[in-house]
């Protein structure tokens, strides 16, 4: 399937370089996704925190109330209100409707429905009762009531506080993973590029620069030892076939030169006797 890659130097290289830009542009694309996919998930982990602090704010605004004081953080009912518009801010829904995970989407719906089956309507029934009596005092009952409610009310809260932040360190996690994992085959792509240069082109071409040398000074017997596929071994191969046929030429011209110099020292012992 590769075979080609044999025949040629450049498709080697090519290859490389394309597999390195390839990685490259991998961890540049996850490290992209990664963050666009954790976008907003910091806000949300502050709004879902922001409900655990606005739940306690009303147990304190009820704890006042119980004696008739005003309530330190205003009127039950601008807590309830700003309760909700946390609760349904986009800061937080966005992120729960983007999400993948089962159990961030469970537990939103989970505080979500205590909050509007149970807490709320203790709310509500509290500020009916606060405007109906005259003291504007809070029954002992409905304070037990918010009491015994809030304690695992707010253990929801905190348990979708830590699964938005699972959330959003495994997809940090994730990258890591995904970086390591690029810079790895990154290496280890350019380990076997130098290798791969150090074998199929600065060895060969250290053996054609020495046996040109030694042809170079009249030693026309040494041959180039890579003779394979790609472009080298062709050189290889057509600088062996020149040196071979210089060698011939070069033999039959001192064949030549001892014939021509034999039949002069014939004639000059001839001229000698005569």
């Amino acid at each position: 399937m590769f075979g080609f890659l044999n025949h040629s130097l450049l498709h080697r290289a090519g290859l490389a370089m394309g597999l390195i830009t390839v990685l490259a542009l991998s961890g540049m694309t996850s490290a992209v996704y990664v963050a666009r996919s954790t976008n907003g998930e910091a806000s949300a982990v502050n709004q879902a925190g922001s409900l655990r602090m606005q739940s306690y704010h009303i147990a304190a605004a009820l704890e006042a109330g119980r004696y008739g004081k005003a309530t330190p953080f205003g009127s039950l009912k601008m807590l309830a209100v700003e309760f909700e518009q946390r609760l349904t801010s986009p800061r937080l829904t966005n992120v729960i409707d983007d999400t993948r995970r089962n159990s961030i989407v469970k537990n939103y719906q989970l505080v979500t429905e205590q909050w509007q089956q149970s807490v709320l309507p203790l709310i509500q029934g509290t500020m009916k009762q606060d405007t109906a009596s005259s003291g504007g005092e809070i029954s002992e009952q409905r304070r037990q009531a918010f009491h015994s409610l809030i304690g695992g009310f707010v253990a929801d809260i905190d348990n979708l506080v830590r699964l938005l932040e699972e959330d959003t360190e495994s997809r940090i996690h994730l990258l890591g993973l995904f970086q390591g994992i690029s810079l790895f085959l990154t290496l280890a792509v350019a380990f076997v590029t130098l290798y791969l240069l150090q074998m199929d082109v600065i060895a060969p071409l250290h053996d054609l620069l020495e046996i040109a040398e030694k042809a170079g000074g009249g030693d026309f017997n040494a041959r180039v030892s890579h003779t394979g596929p790609d472009e080298l071994g062709r050189l290889g191969r057509a600088f062996n076939t020149m040196a071979a046929d210089l060698s011939k030429m070069y033999g039959d011209l001192e064949e030549r030169v001892a014939d021509k110099t034999k039949k002069l020292r014939q004639r000059n012992q001839s001229l000698e006797l005569l």
